[in-house]
């Protein structure tokens, strides 16, 4: 599922740069749309790094595709992590702007919703930044970067009827800003209103039996987000001798387990 989902990212930002992939636009208010991601935001950096997110309410509503908007903002955080391997700050701002073909970048005109992501990482060599938005380009290692996170960047941008634009200084950070048009169409804001997550007692105990490590992996970190205290296993054998002796409230258990006892008996 790993690989195929890295398949699907890889085909989507190349269509995006050729202008290919079919966008599916919708009205959203800029702090809703990213408010929505935050969490994904933060997953894609390191614990070392500092987000900041500063939406005002009274942003001009935007007409994109959701999810290669998501995306976009996802890329460049993750070249904003990469830039800053010893912790940072990564900020996201957003301003209306108003255009004249004369003044605006890019010869933008009209009315634009203007995001901004800094970081304060290494930065960008003069001879570098004119290069970023190539398709394949990257100065990363091999096999730690495709090169297409800020060409689908700049293909979304423009794709939206808007631009992006990059600034960078060498030790003192990069700015990526993109505009996108206002949407004249009206969308309620109500602001952040997430449902409260259930939360678990942390006396309670929830025994988890998998033997594929990414899956165990994942499924404690979710229950100990939820207030649970885990116990691990990775066959029933293992299990069984967790449960001897040791108050567990809860077995979370694979069916398929190596050996000759399963999930079930």
């Amino acid at each position: 599922e790993a690989a195929v989902s890295r398949g699907e990212n890889l085909t989507r930002q190349l269509l995006s740069f050729s202008r290919h992939q079919p966008l599916n636009p919708a009205v959203l208010h800029p702090a809703e749309a990213v408010g929505a991601i935050q969490d994904v935001l933060s997953g894609s950096t390191t614990g070392k790094i500092e987000l900041s997110v500063d939406i005002p309410n009274d942003c001009w509503p935007i007409r994109v595709d959701k999810s290669e908007f998501a995306l976009a903002l996802v890329n460049i955080a993750l070249n904003a992590r990469d830039a800053m391997p010893s912790g940072g700050r990564l900020s996201i701002k957003c301003e209306n702007k108003s255009f004249h073909a004369s003044d605006g970048p890019h010869e933008l005109s009209g009315d634009f919703v203007a995001f901004e992501i800094k970081d304060t990482g290494c930065g960008i060599p003069a001879g570098v930044l004119p290069k970023v938005f190539d398709p394949f380009f990257t100065t990363k290692e091999v096999e730690k970067g495709t090169g297409l996170g800020l060409s689908q960047v700049y293909g979304f941008a423009s794709r939206s009827g808007g631009s992006v634009a990059i600034q960078s200084e060498l030790q003192r950070g990069t700015t990526v800003r993109f505009y996108l048009p206002r949407s004249q169409v009206p969308v309620p804001f109500e602001g952040s209103q997430e449902a409260p997550k259930p939360k678990g007692r942390r006396e309670e105990i929830i025994l988890v039996v998998e033997d594929n490590a990414d899956v165990r992996r994942v499924a404690v970190t979710l229950l100990k987000e939820l207030g649970y205290r885990t116990l691990e296993a990775d066959s029933a054998t293992s299990a069984l001798s967790k449960l001897d002796g040791t108050h567990v409230d809860l077995v979370f258990s694979d069916i398929v387990l190596p050996g000759s006892t399963d999930g079930v008996s």
